[in-house]
């Protein structure tokens, strides 16, 4: 193979390795990977350490007492049966659940658990870091 060869070759290898790597990233911002400003890997690495678990569904929660839930940038309203699983981990001596959304999806759950607590949808800002560069 001549040296033109090569060199497409490599380059092809590279493009397909750059847009895999892009499409694999797409919620980047909040990450347990990302060790940037915007990511979470910090705040992962601190549930590590307290011996934290991911759940692979609500109703894992059952028998639970005593536990602290995460609920970080849900991507998709809750069921009515999520929402009672919920709603059930709660009334069996759980007595917090932190939510964290931005966008509203978790309204859905807030409703379902009889809470009063809405999302507003948006940004959270702060006069006092207006001017600050992260970059």
């Amino acid at each position: 193979m001549n040296t033109k060869g090569v060199v497409t070759v490599l380059l092809i290898i590279l493009a397909v390795i750059a847009i895999f790597a892009h499409l694999s990233t797409t919620d980047i911002e909040f990450s347990r990977y990302n060790g940037g400003w915007a990511g979470t890997s910090g705040f992962f690495a601190e549930l590590d350490v307290h011996d934290a678990r991911d759940l692979g569904s609500y109703n894992d929660l059952a028998g639970r007492n005593n536990t602290l839930l995460l609920v970080l940038a849900p991507n998709t309203s809750f069921s009515a049966s999520e929402a009672a699983a919920l709603r059930g981990f709660l009334e069996n001596g759980n007595n917090t659940l932190f939510v964290a959304d931005e966008s509203g999806v978790a309204n859905s759950l807030l409703e379902g658990i009889g809470s009063r607590i809405r999302v507003k949808p948006g940004d959270i800002s702060s006069a006092e870091m207006e001017f600050w560069d992260y970059f």
